[in-house]
């Protein structure tokens, strides 16, 4: 079986350390345009319960081999702010990984495994011939997937750009923080949130995001994350924190959600965000992909015929997700409108608001 891969990122790389871990006699090869994946937008991931569990499944050692400096933080809490407010609520048991230490592991457990890695960008053509040439093609390529694009009107593919910007930052300061944040504060031009994980006691992965409103008006207008940052750093530290935000190097993307009708289209298929892309709020686009990538290996290993193989994938991969399409549309939609819905509530009412529909302490139960 000679199975291409396009795209390098924690789909592509899992998915193809559990075909040859199933499957070692498949022929597999990765398409990655070097060192893409590492320099793409996005600093890191959370691995919550069953992302760790699809990880042992590769390897019952991984943690030592993600962090070998030691133990990571061990995330259990999330802590949810308003300007005036704050609360402590249970969050599902995980841990902070920066994107390039998981892209490495990945990548040298899938060498390890057999899997052929090209360091080559594959143009539209190239998928064309490749799906020409290969029993199975799978697309990977993330949120612009060039897969998705070749056959978007087969795949039945749905691209909606919302009216939310947002970077990503490192913040580092004295004070300790080992909770998930999540915070939404009212500036002048707007309500800026933010979104953080721990990757130490004292510096986390952030990611911070407004409205289009918010960002073109006031002392957001015209300026980048680095410039924004000084300001930044005044309005989330109003409420009991110091902030330290500074930039990655990243500009303001405008979010992004992928949905399809199908998950293959003949002998190609789609994987993690280039077929879903929920708002990264939920905390679950790496275990998602992990999910999906791992049922694909399974219907590949179980399945006699390749067909037969990609028609199971697509019926479970429907069903599994569903309910969270469905979810985090909704929530996606509510937070378009976020500067209205605070501009309407009472100050004491924010908190309870934010957290409903952020819905962090269902994550607790709807992880496991």
């Amino acid at each position: 079986m000679n199975i291409e891969i396009i795209g390098g990122g924690p789909a592509g790389l899992y998915l193809a350390c559990s075909i040859k871990q199933l499957n070692p006699r498949a022929c597999v090869t990765i398409h990655e345009a070097r060192h893409a994946s590492v320099h793409a937008r996005g600093l890191g991931y959370t691995l919550q319960h069953l992302g760790i569990q699809l990880l042992r499944r590769l390897d019952p050692d991984f943690m030592a081999g993600l962090f070998p400096g030691g133990a990571p933080i061990v995330i259990r809490e999330a802590l949810v702010k308003t300007d005036a407010m704050a609360r402590t609520v249970p969050f599902s048991t995980g841990v902070s990984v920066a994107r390039d230490t998981l892209i490495h592991y990945l990548t040298e457990r899938a060498s390890a495994l057999g899997v052929t890695i090209m360091h080559r960008h594959a143009q539209r053509q190239d998928i064309t011939n490749l799906a020409r040439e290969s029993d199975l093609v799978i697309g990977a390529d993330g949120v612009n997937s060039a897969v998705r694009a070749r056959y978007g009107r087969r795949f039945g593919a749905r691209t909606q750009a919302l009216n939310m910007h947002y970077s990503w930052f490192i913040n580092e300061s004295e004070q300790e923080r080992t909770e998930a944040c999540f915070y939404a504060f009212r500036a002048h031009e707007g309500v800026v949130m933010l979104t953080s994980y721990p990757l130490s006691h004292t510096k986390q992965i952030t990611i911070v995001e407004m409205s289009e409103t918010c960002l073109n008006t006031g002392q957001f207008r015209d300026k980048d994350p680095a410039q924004a940052a000084p300001y930044l750093n005044r309005v989330f530290s109003t409420n009991g924190d110091h902030m330290g935000l500074r930039s990655a190097g990243l500009p303001w993307y405008r979010f992004q959600t992928n949905s399809v009708d199908r998950f293959h289209y003949r002998n190609t298929a789609l994987v993690g965000d280039a077929a879903m892309a929920f708002h990264y709020s939920a905390g679950q686009g790496v275990t998602n992909a992990f999910t999906m990538a791992y049922t694909l290996a399974s219907c590949l290993q179980r399945n006699s015929t390749i067909t037969e193989a990609l028609q199971h994938y697509s019926t479970a991969s429907r069903l599994a997700l569903r309910d969270a399409e469905k979810k985090m549309q909704a929530r996606a939609e509510w937070l378009e409108r976020i500067d209205r819905h605070f501009a309407q509530a009472p100050e004491e009412q924010l908190l309870d608001l934010f957290l409903q529909q952020q819905e962090v302490a269902e994550w607790e139960s709807s992880a496991k």
